[in-house]
């Protein structure tokens, strides 16, 4: 009698330690999520060529004290090359960004083509522009949004700030 509730005590202990994810069935080194998915361990690739939709507002200053406001909607595509650790984006002619990709944001510095009050583009100077595109919401390997931020001089040359932007990338 002793020896067969000893064989159900081992047959209870084994049950116990397998139901628990101590058991050889799936893959080592996998646990699974409920639902029985798996987590993401992927790394989402940036490069590539994106559309992108902006909506933003400007303040720029006019001179003696002239501050004017714009807001505009554009779209861009961007061509993004390199690896997620030196990214570089090309927007549009001589409009060029650099920065750093991972699985959940993208961050972009440098040159934007947005329009100031005054409609003209920004400068293509990168010392007359700091703009910060970043993309902070991940939905999928080709969706993604965030905001856009920073200051430049716009054509005319007058001092602009990114009051408030959001942006949102497609994989195209």
């Amino acid at each position: 009698m002793n020896r067969r509730m000893l064989d159900v005590a081992l047959g209870l202990l084994t049950a116990l330690v397998i139901g628990c994810g101590g058991g050889t069935d799936g893959e080592p080194g996998k646990e699974e999520t409920p639902g029985g998915e798996q987590p993401n361990n992927q790394t989402l690739t940036w490069a590539g060529t994106w559309d992108a939709s902006i909506e933003y507002s400007v303040r720029c200053d006019h001179g003696f004290g002239n501050m004017q406001s714009a807001s505009y909607t554009t779209s861009f595509t961007v061509a993004l090359t390199g690896q997620n650790s030196a990214l570089e984006a090309q927007i549009d002619v001589n409009y060029f960004m650099t920065g750093t990709g991972s699985a959940s944001k993208l961050d972009l510095n440098g040159t934007f083509p947005l329009k100031g009050a005054d409609n003209q583009k920004a400068s293509t100077r990168e010392r007359e522009t700091d703009l910060t595109l970043r993309l902070d919401k991940v939905m999928s390997k080709d969706s993604a949004t965030g905001t856009l931020s920073g200051s430049f001089k716009s054509g005319f040359g007058n001092p602009c700030d990114v009051q408030s932007g959001t942006v949102s990338f497609t994989r195209n």
